[in-house]
């Protein structure tokens, strides 16, 4: 019977008379130091009826059990007798450490009297022994030799999915037909490799008493956390008979996925001996896997003897087929003759001449004759069958074969299959000849290793395929098949093991290791081949082959097939030395095998150098050198002995020698290192030359420490290319130039340039460009280069224009150092050194072609066809009309998006061809895959592979990942790096993008906005900013948001791309500046300005813009201190000049002026002309440096201006790339980057600025002034003078500026044209003034010069002239200043004729309403909505729904309404009721306006809705705003109405309407008139957008009865803001249809006499906003007012606080505070009166106003009132609090009726919380929410503080409460107590965290917390937990004494009882 899966833990039993079942256990304990163990000891026993278990035998402790050097008697009773007790298993839980040695276990039956003995003397621990803490044991009865246990090896196979490795603790239960062997942990690896890693194996072993067959298995983990979980492919176990049990899972074992489960019963798929064959292949249908057949040995060759005769090699044979054989198909089949002397050719079996039998048909035998020549005596036969998919499987059963000379017959059984697939089966089977029916060789199994290297395209796709040599012949060629849909093998950094049959080869010598790939980048790197002969004598033995080599075609060499020889056998029966814990202290054992090669040895001085990840060694000669050095001779292993000091972990080593004596070339087997101090082992197998004339003519060697399954650096081919300057003095022909290339990981070591790749004889000639290889260990990113240069001879200088490193022969990018150095060799008594910095990383040049010949094998050539292959993965699908793309990317291009689901479906499990043509787009670099813009649909794709049609050249590109689309991701856009063999991929990097938002109103957008970056790696794919990790909302006004993107590195960032695709003036965004850095190392912060509106009705009406960056600054950790000396004012100027594939050829031709000038807070250097007459200045490519700049004392330096060439220069280009300015005493720096305009002509200015930026956050603008010259249309106003321009701002200037056309034929300054010019510089800021100088020629009538910052900005600048300029003379330059006239509105936007594509409205707009929560009046209906334009106003539109209730409260709305009247261009709004006679209200809050056809959208928000009562007439105006366009206010007019106090115009309701410059105010109706001190005077107010000059009112009621009416004298508008205009309307006439003319309305014109003339200045005043005074609230007797943030009628609240009456002592003395919260936001802790002045007096009223921001509060939910129980009688007694909106006068009353004391019984809390009550809204429940804190069990942990809580919810929190009244009376917070408390609060929601803290700071006062729970109530169910586990003290942990904690999970209290959850 085997255990439950479910035990019971049995406990002794205490009983003093022995019965049934009544034992004792003896334990024995190992007697030396740390054998004892404190752990719970359990027992399982096993008899043939009953199991039991698990038997708590007790918990060791010091002085109690299982402690050192004792034997312990423990009683136990585990029930009835058991029968045949055979085996017992002990042990205890080692999941959290533990260790206990254990010698001897004795069972005594109490009631029998027998006595078992179990002799275990093994460790129990993680640590010790094979790291199990469980032993089994069977009985050892007297005179019994115990059975040796059972060694299970487990290999547990984890999934190639994202996410299925883990790290849990796995564990497994194996269930055989004897037993089980109970729950062990998995934990220690045979390889000691990190287990359960994705799509990786790993090995384990289990020892156990015998289970017998095995039945199941229960396997799981112990990781309860969804997403912690683990992907359980498959576990194999192998027992000790061989036999393999398959347990198949493929499932999740997490407790977030699938069915969360994380433990599984799994049940044998397959039992079988390892390699046997299967008696038939599985059909092609089938997914499961094929049992087979145990076949227990295996059969050889049978000989039947004939007479003796001489055998010619002619034999006749008989093949038999078995019956169930698959048919061939046309298949062949091959066999091998071995023989003494030779092997055969592989002969293929062919049907005799004439012969139709179709051969190897299941059943048939085959004849055919064979010769196999003269071989000798065979000993051997192999058959090999054909490769063909349509053979699905061959059961070969007999080979019979006759020598025709001699009769012998030779009888070969096969009986086995001959099949293809991935799980090991062959195509090749061989047998030995047997003699006497003995085999003359035995068939061994051979497990072979084959390690493929951890480089980044080592993996391959390709079938493997090796062939063992030895000294009895060779295995033929075995193939290892990649599977079709499963994991592919052979991938970087992994081991395939597969196991071959052959007869035996005796010793293994060498191997054969090929591929079926073809073309360069199809192949492999394989790292060795390990062969261990597992069925011989010869088990402990394995055959090291190594490789560390590609297969490739375009790599090294080109061979895609390597001999590998045997370089090392290691003896697994000596066991290797122990490695210890102790610390290396750097003393080493060197061993070094010099090959058996002809040649191999070297007489030179060997030279070793240790690298490690702290340092490295010195340079160690290994040996003198010399014709006497016999230390590196041919096959001899010599040792040395080295110290090399505390250098870290070994990484690599380099091996070199001197090149000196005879033969000194050099043939390097193996090194290995052994660390004296800690048993390290390192094996380093070189096999390579060191020499210059063989191989690749290297005599420095790197190898890098290889360890399986981790990735090690990768030996790189650099290939360096050095120019030579081109004078004839800078060559140097017989000098010895020498490089290191030093990079983040290391460097190569100086190494001599000798062997010129270009094939160039002679080196270092003037003008030359040579090229060499390097190979060395990845040093990473290149930061820096030393050349060395020795010219002791006739050489001694040589010059050095540039170095240019490339990381291999075909990399795609290379760095480029300028040097532009002379190496002076005179007067030095060492190699001259000098050190070089990179200037660029760039994509790669064309290599020379005599270069190429000598660094690539010869393929053909490509003709840019290529083939895609994409393997599609087993979830998703996308239909075919759902287009999927690729858009494939070269450095000289890339192609356009290729539909690859065009032709076929992309099915689960699929691969798909697609054929492209690419063309010549450089080498390829990256892939990028991406869905259609509106689809919906994913699928899952594995990888995708690019080959050449014609060179076979290929590119993988590896996914396993989902492509879909997201709301951050639409396109479901995914870049792929190519990987190649010789050049690493493009890594994924981060980068931090920061976006400022526009401070402008209506800056703020909602749309989503793209961002593309352009770097000199190509594209980063458009991304959506949207996954915010700065900034409270996205792209806010003046707000900065910062987002993380991905993408493949794209070098260094040159454009951007950012904006959004909402169409409609209104949709867009004004982007300020956007700032990119990268997370990588020594990243620079790349400045964006953009500065600029992106909307359609808006500048150039783009959405989307480019931006160059301004500048880049280094991180703020990068960023170089300057020395702390004084400066001397004298500084150096370095001015870098573009190369010359950035400028025009005719540019680097021409000579230079370049001028400076530097500008300074307290002054201005320069002009000054760099210039020096003893060089050749401002080549391409060429750093000129100038030392000795006086700049003065010009202070801090704020800008410079360079000059690039000469004001009458006829063609200009910038071609100044960068400028430096640095302090030649302190070290202070400057770098302005002018690279934006290489190249660039900017219509002949020769002028650039750049601001000095030292951070991103703070810097000016460069802007791009537009200049409008008006020349007077008078006739002869024009001139044909050269004109220049001066801008003064407050800041600077812009220095003269000519002005030049943008087109070189314009004729300028022509009488009545306008003349328009771009001007750059640093802002200005406010413009002053300008200066005009006019050259010889005409006189000029300039009428004014007009300035804008931008293009489109709002304002310009008007400088008015209207004056002649040099009248009197046409020979002299003039120069004229003109002063600012005025500052004036501009055009935002460029003419909408100019864009045709612009949709025209038709009227149409969608309307989306917002109710507010206040109470609107019932069944609003009758809404208007006015449109105002600039030609007129529409008649209004009525707002009409589907229902009748669309403008109730909390509701939204959308309506569609048509306006048939072309208004104009909208610039307001009006909207009302239809109805503006009965009282009503619309609480609306906002509204949102949309043009159908445009899209133009403007919005606005309302502060009290729309109303009807005795103050509002129904109607709102508010202004159309538009991004760029300053809106008009909403102004207060005040309409006083001059009448008769006998006929009131007051007793009739009045309607007015103001006509103004800018519209009408509507027709309103005159509200609640208020009379002043002149009782003949009416005032009654209106508001409305403004109306500037109102020239018209139309005044008129009514009431149609005579005597209804009154008489006007007149009428007065004054607008009601500061210096508000006023109109006087004259009348003196009735209004009534009984008097005089009968009107009742009248339009009034503006009083003649008293026209309007506005106040105007030539300036618009620019005063800087100070924020208002915010006095603190005094105190008052009765009240206390609030300061309003702003004017808000609705938000000014009275609050009335009620202190009870009748009761004793019910005042306080405390410091009272009031807290408001609402749906929205809260008032914050507002504090009321002050304590000792008669506030909250018993029976008291107390009055407060304050002020509530309606926008920010909402509607009231609740209240929190609470006092610091401060005073001499804190305690207080409140009745209620009262309050009232001074506004709309709600009221609010908030009962309490309770004491706020600590001291009172039922309440106890000096906090209180009561929620709102409103007619129409249920109030928030109050509840007393149960909290429990539990202490730790740890010593001291309880507190004696006061402990608070603060407990936050969905809907806000309880704010802080001292939790002093424990439920369970007991003294609280002592340790390992739970403690219970309630606090009252209005309901918070769901419960998400809690702040739990104390108030104690003395000595004691920690407390260790372990958890909190929280309830709703007592009786509620649902309990929150919140784990802590950790000290609030200050003086332990983190020193903090209090805690945030977040929800840990949500349980169930199946039994709420209030004290117990």
């Amino acid at each position: 019977m085997n255990l439950s899966e479910k035990t019971e833990v049995i406990e002794p039993k205490k009983d003093d008379k022995p019965k049934a079942g009544e034992w004792k256990v003896y334990i024995t304990t190992g007697s030396q130091d740390d054998m004892g163990i404190e752990k719970k000891i359990l027992l399982y026993i096993y008899s043939d009826e009953e199991n039991k278990g698990p038997i708590v035998l007790g918990t060791g402790k010091r002085g109690g059990l299982f402690q050192r050097g004792q034997t312990d008697e423990i009683k136990i009773d585990i029930g009835p007798a058991i029968k045949n007790l055979y085996k017992i298993r002990i042990g205890f839980d080692g999941n959290n450490g533990g260790q206990w040695f254990l010698e001897k276990v004795v069972l005594e039956d109490l009631s029998s009297g027998e006595q078992y003995e179990f002799t275990i003397y093994r460790w129990l621990s993680r640590t010790h022994d094979d790291g199990d803490t469980w032993r089994e044991a069977v009985v050892a009865l007297p005179g019994h030799n115990s059975t040796a246990n059972t060694i299970y090896q487990i290999e547990v196979t984890t999934g190639n999915i994202l996410g299925a490795d883990t790290k849990a603790d796995v564990y497994i239960n194996i269930f055989g037909k004897n037993a089980d062997c109970g729950k062990r942990y998995l934990h220690k690896t045979n390889f000691k490799e990190k287990p359960f890693q994705m799509g990786k194996s790993s090995q384990f072993e289990i020892e156990a008493v015998s289970l017998g067959e095995i039945e199941k298995v229960i396997v799981g983990h112990a990781n309860k956390t969804p997403g912690s979980g683990w992907f359980l492919e498959k576990i194999i176990i192998t027992d000790i008979s061989n036999v393999e049990t398959h347990f198949v899972c493929k499932k999740w074992l997490d407790s977030g996925k699938s069915d969360k489960k994380i433990e599984r019963v799994l049940y044998p798929d397959i039992q079988q001996p390892k390699l046997a064959p299967p008696p038939k292949v599985r059909k092609k249908s089938t997914n499961k896997p094929i049992p087979v057949k145990t076949v227990q040995e295996k059969p050889v060759a049978k000989q039947k003897l004939k007479p003796i005769s001489v055998s010619d090699g002619c034999y006749e044979v008989y093949v038999k087929t078995k019956e169930d054989s698959h048919p061939p198909n046309g298949g062949w089949v091959t066999i091998t003759a071995y023989g003494s002397k030779d092997k055969s050719e592989a002969i293929q079996l062919l049907p005799k001449e004439n012969s139709r039998e179709k051969l190897f048909e299941p059943g048939n035998v085959d004849e055919f004759e064979i010769n196999v020549g003269d071989i000798g005596d065979l000993y051997k036969l192999q058959v090999m069958r054909d490769d063909e998919e349509q053979w699905q499987g061959w059961h070969l059963e007999q080979i019979r074969l006759v020598d025709k000379s001699s009769e012998e017959e030779l009888i070969f059984d096969y009986n086995c299959w001959l099949l293809r697939d991935d799980v090991g089966n062959t195509l090749v089977q061989e047998l030995p000849v047997s003699t006497d029916n003995k085999p003359l060789y035995q068939v061994h199994t051979y497990r072979v290793s084959i390690y493929t290297g951890n480089h980044w395209c080592g993996e391959t796709n390709n079938n493997v395929f090796i062939t063992m040599y030895g000294q009895n012949g060779d295995s033929g060629k075995r193939g290892v098949y990649q599977p079709h849909f499963k994991q592919l093998k052979f991938r970087k950094g992994q081991v395939e093991t597969v196991e071959f049959e052959a007869v035996d080869l005796k010793e293994l010598q060498s191997v054969m290791m090929e591929h079926d790939g073809k073309g360069f980048g199809a192949g492999w790197f394989l790292e060795k081949v390990t062969i261990t002969e597992t069925t011989g004598d010869k088990s402990h033995i394995t055959y090291i082959f190594p490789c560390n080599q590609w297969l490739d075609n375009g790599i090294g060499d080109g061979l895609t097939e390597r001999r590998l020889k045997c370089l090392d056998i290691l003896d697994t029966s000596h066991r290797s030395p122990t490695r210890t814990k102790s610390k290396s202290k750097g003393k080493w054992k060197v061993k070094v095998k010099t090959s058996e090669e002809e040649g191999s040895g070297t007489h030179a001085t060997v030279y070793l150098t240790i690298f490690g990840d702290k340092g490295h060694s010195e340079t160690i000669p290994l040996n003198t050198g010399g014709t006497k050095s016999h230390d590196f001779i041919m096959g001899k292993e010599t040792d040395f002995q080295i110290t090399v000091g505390n250098i870290g972990e070994v990484s690599k080593i380099r091996l070199e020698h001197n090149n000196e004596n005879k033969d000194p070339s050099w043939h390097l087997d193996w090194v290995k290192l052994l660390c004296e101090e800690t048993g390290e082992e390192i094996v380093f197998y070189g096999n390579c030359w060191l020499s210059d004339n063989q191989g690749d003519k290297q005599i420095c060697r790197e190898l890098p420490v290889i360890k399986t399954g981790k990735p090690s650096l990768p030996v790189l081919q650099y290939v360096v290319s050095l120019e030579t300057g081109k004078d004839l003095q800078a060559e140097a022909s017989e000098a010895v130039i020498s490089i290191n290339i030093i990079g983040e990981l290391g460097e190569t070591g100086v190494r001599p340039l000798v062997n010129s790749l270009a094939g160039n004889k002679v080196l270092w000639k003037s003008g030359s460009l040579d090229y060499f290889t390097i190979e060395a260990v990845d040093v990473g990113k290149i930061q820096k280069i030393r050349v060395l240069f020795d010219g002791d001879g006739a050489e001694k200088n040589w010059y050095l224009e540039g170095v240019s490193v490339r990381e291999a022969p075909a990399a795609i990018l290379e760095t480029v150092f300028l040097c532009q150095q002379w190496f002076d060799f005179h007067n030095k008594s060492s190699d001259v050194t000098i050190e070089f910095f990179p200037k660029e990383t760039k994509f790669a040049s064309a290599l020379p072609k005599s270069v190429v010949n000598n660094l690539f094998t010869k393929q053909p050539p490509s003709k840019g066809k290529w083939v895609l292959t994409t393997y599609i993965g087993s979830e998703g699908e996308v239909e075919p009309d759902d287009p999927v793309y690729v858009t494939i990317s070269g450095t000289a291009g890339q192609s356009s998006p290729i539909q690859i689901n065009k032709n076929s479906a992309l099915k689960p499990n699929s691969t798909v061809l697609t054929e492209v043509s690419l063309g010549d787009i450089g080498t390829i670099y990256k892939l990028q895959v991406n869905l259609d813009i509106n689809s919906t649909e994913s699928f899952n794709l594995n990888r995708m592979k690019l080959k050449d049609k014609d060179s076979n050249e290929e590119y993988s590109f590896e996914v396993y990942d989902v492509i879909k689309s997201s709301s951050a991701n639409p396109l479901g856009l995914k870049l792929l790096p190519a990987t190649r063999p010789d050049v690493p991929p493009l890594q994924e990097n981060i980068y931090v993008v920061k976006v400022k938002t526009g401070s402008q109103p209506l800056s703020e957008t909602e749309a989503r906005i793209y961002c593309l970056l352009i770097g000199s790696l190509g594209e980063s794919g458009e991304m959506i900013l949207s996954n915010c990790r700065l900034g409270k909302g996205l792209f806010g006004r003046d707000q900065e948001n910062e987002f993380e993107v991905r993408s493949l590195d794209i070098g260094c960032i040159k454009k951007i791309k950012i904006g959004h695709k909402e169409f409609g003036r209104g949709c867009g965004w004004y982007c300020d500046r956007v700032i990119i850095s990268s997370q990588s190392k020594h990243s620079q912060q790349y400045i964006f300005l953009c500065d600029r509106w992106l909307d359609s009705g808006c500048n150039d009406r783009k959405l989307m813009v480019e931006l160059s960056p301004l500048a880049s600054l280094p991180h703020h950790d990068n960023v170089p201190q300057p020395v702390k000396t004084k400066s001397k004012g004298i500084w150096m100027c370095s001015v870098v000049t573009a190369t010359a594939d950035k400028i025009s050829p005719s540019s680097n031709k021409k000579s230079r002026h370049v001028f400076i000038s530097v500008f300074g807070n307290k002054g201005v250097f320069g002009p000054k002309e760099l210039a020096d007459k003893n060089r050749t200045l401002y080549l391409a490519g060429q750093k000129d440096i100038f030392h000795g700049l006086n700049l003065g004392s010009i202070g801090e330096i704020q800008k410079v201006r360079v000059t690039c060439g000469l004001e009458n220069d006829v063609t200009t280009e910038w071609i100044v790339e960068q400028v430096i300015l640095r302090d030649e005493e302190t070290g202070e720096q400057y770098v302005f980057d002018f690279s934006a305009w290489v190249g660039d002509s900017n219509h002949g200015d020769i002028h650039r600025e750049m601001p000095v930026i030292k951070s991103i956050e703070n810097f000016d603008s460069v802007l791009n002034y537009y200049v409008s010259v008006h020349t007077s249309e008078k006739k002869g106003g024009g001139t044909d003078s050269q004109v220049s321009l001066t801008i003064y701002g407050k800041h600077s200037d812009t220095g003269k500026r000519k002005l030049v056309p943008e087109n070189p034929k314009t004729i300028l300054f022509k009488a009545g044209q306008v003349d328009h010019f771009y001007i750059q510089s640093v802002d200005l800021g406010d413009l002053d003034k300008v200066l005009v100088t006019k050259g010889p020629g005409e006189p000029w009538l300039l009428e004014k010069i007009v300035v804008k910052k931008q293009e489109y900005s709002s304002e310009e600048y008007v400088f008015e002239f209207n004056h002649w300029l040099s009248k009197d003379s046409r020979t002299k330059v003039y120069e004229d200043t003109q002063t600012l006239t005025a500052i004036k509105p501009s055009n935002i936007v460029t003419p909408i004729q100019n864009k045709t594509r612009l949709q025209k409205s038709e009227g149409r707009y969608r309307v989306f309403t917002v109710t507010g929560i206040g109470q609107s009046t019932a069944h609003v209906s009758d809404i208007l909505l006015t449109f105002c334009g600039k030609q007129s106003e529409s008649s209004p539109v009525s707002l009409e729904g589907d229902g009748d209730d669309n403008f109730q409260p909390n509701q939204n709305r959308i309506f569609q309404v048509h306006m048939n009247d072309d208004v104009g261009e909208l610039f307001k709004m009006r909207i009302g009721f239809r109805d503006n006679i009965q009282t009503k209200s619309w609480k609306l809050q906002q509204i949102v306006v949309q043009d159908i056809d445009t899209h133009d959208k403007f919005s606005w928000y309302f502060a009290e809705g729309v109303n009807i009562d005795d103050k509002k007439d129904g109607w709102v105006e508010f202004p159309v705003e538009w991004p760029g366009v300053a809106p008009l206010p909403v102004i207060k007019y005040d309409i006083d109405l001059y009448g008769d106090v006998k006929k009131p115009p007051t007793k009739t309701p009045l309607h007015c309407q103001l006509y103004g410059e800018n519209g009408t105010s509507g027709n309103r109706m005159l509200k609640k008139h208020l009379t002043g001190k002149n009782q003949q005077v009416f005032h009654y107010e209106i508001e409305a957008v403004q109306l500037f000059d109102i020239n018209e009112v139309l005044i008129g009621h009514d009431n149609t009865k005579k005597g209804a009416g009154f008489h006007l004298q007149k009428l007065q508008v004054k607008e009601s803001i500061e210096n508000g205009k006023e109109f006087t309307f004259e009348c003196n006439q009735w209004f009534d249809v009984g008097q005089a003319d009968q009107k009742i309305e009248r339009v009034l014109k503006l009083e003649s006499n008293k026209p309007h003339q506005p106040t105007t200045t030539p300036v618009k005043a620019k005063p800087s906003p100070q924020p208002a005074p915010q006095p603190t609230p005094q105190p008052t007797q009765k009240k206390r007012k609030y300061t309003k943030k702003e004017k808000s009628p609705s938000g000014d609240w009275k609050v009335e606080i009620y202190t009870s009456d009748n009761i004793e002592n019910s005042g306080t003395d405390a410091n009272v505070v009031l807290t408001i919260f609402g749906n929205h936001g809260n008032s914050g802790p507002l504090p009321l009166g002050e304590p000792g002045i008669g506030f909250f007096e018993s029976g008291q009223k107390d009055e407060f106003e304050i002020f509530l921001e309606p926008s920010e509060i909402g509607e009231i939910r609740k209240i929190r009132l609470e006092h610091d129980n401060d005073g001499q009688g804190p305690g207080w007694h409140v009745q209620k609090v009262v309050m009232e909106n001074l506004g709309n006068q709600e009221e609010i009353i908030f009962p309490i009726n309770k004491w706020l004391d600590y001291n009172d019984n039922s309440y106890g809390d000096v906090v209180v919380e009561v929620p709102a009550v409103s007619p129409n809204t249920k109030p928030a429940e109050v509840y007393k929410y149960f909290v429990q804190t539990t202490t730790s069990k740890d010593k001291d942990s309880g507190t004696d503080a006061n402990v608070y809580i603060n407990i936050i919810g969905t809907q806000g929190d309880t704010g802080k409460r001292f939790l002093l009244h424990n439920l369970t009376g007991k003294n609280k917070f002592q340790t390992g107590q739970t403690d219970s408390f309630e606090v009252e609060a209005v309901d918070i929601g769901k419960v998400q965290k809690v702040f739990i803290g104390h108030d104690g700071f003395d000595e004691g006062a920690g407390w260790k917390l372990e958890e909190v729970k929280v309830k709703q109530s007592r009786t509620s169910s649902e309990v929150c937990l919140f784990s802590c586990g950790r000290w609030l003290d200050e003086d332990k942990g983190d020193k903090k004494t209090e805690v945030e904690l977040n929800l840990t999970k949500v349980i169930t209290d199946k039994k709420p009882n209030g004290l117990n959850f």
